[in-house]
């Protein structure tokens, strides 16, 4: 058996040097649990290099492109024209919105969430 004394000691000089590890480790700035990598800064990328879109509102260029995207579609929903002419989904609306009020497209389905139409073929 080991002396109780002894197991007293070993226990004192056991505490005492994680203390001082903890000590050590505080005074570097670490926080007890370890300290956590800095975050790596995030680059934006340059202008040039950028996916902008290149129709930021609604003009006759971008109606005359719609027109020409739509005749090869079946279905036109917001979604699927914001991807084919690389515009936001509120313009690809205001789009849809204009072609039905001046006749190019039906709309045959709308929701509060989704519009969708068809070409009217001429």
């Amino acid at each position: 058996m080991v002396p109780e004394k002894l197991v007293n000691a070993i226990t004192l000089i056991f505490w005492l040097g994680i203390q001082w590890l903890v000590v050590k480790s505080l005074a570097k700035g670490k926080s007890r649990r370890g300290s956590r990598p800095a975050p790596k800064p995030v680059e934006e990328p340059k202008k040039s290099e950028r996916r902008g879109h290149s129709y930021q509102e609604l003009s006759e260029s971008l109606i005359k492109r719609t027109l020409r995207a739509i005749s090869e579609m079946d279905v036109i929903t917001p979604y699927s024209l914001a991807n084919t002419l690389n515009i936001r989904l509120s313009l690809a609306r205001k789009v849809i919105r204009e072609l039905e009020s001046s006749g190019a497209i039906k709309v045959i389905a709308k929701h509060h969430s989704v519009l969708v139409a068809t070409p009217l073929k001429k």
